[in-house]
């Protein structure tokens, strides 16, 4: 298999899995919230992930460089408020 790992992603919830993914070459999602112990110990052990999710769904929607489905959500809220309220200035 030629997998080119540059272009490939670890995605886990603990730090061991973002070293794992630094040490194999890949990009790295680390799954959770941070928290000051976390960003202690990332300090302490200079590790420190590409990008952080809250869940799996999230970190799938960041590897597919998509915007998450609450930014989809307020875009959508936002546009329809611009319609109702252009609706309403013309009407």
């Amino acid at each position: 298999m030629d997998i080119d790992l540059s272009q490939s992603w670890i995605i886990g919830d603990g730090l061991t899995d973002v070293k794992a993914g630094k040490g194999a070459g890949t990009r790295t999602i680390l799954l959770g919230r941070m928290k000051c112990e976390l960003c202690h110990l990332m300090d302490e052990e200079d590790t420190h992930p590409d990008l952080v999710a809250s869940s799996l769904l999230e970190a799938a929607w960041q590897v597919g460089g998509v915007l998450s489905p609450m930014s989809v959500v307020r875009e959508h809220a936002a546009l329809n408020s611009q319609y109702r309220t252009s609706d309403i200035e013309q009407g």
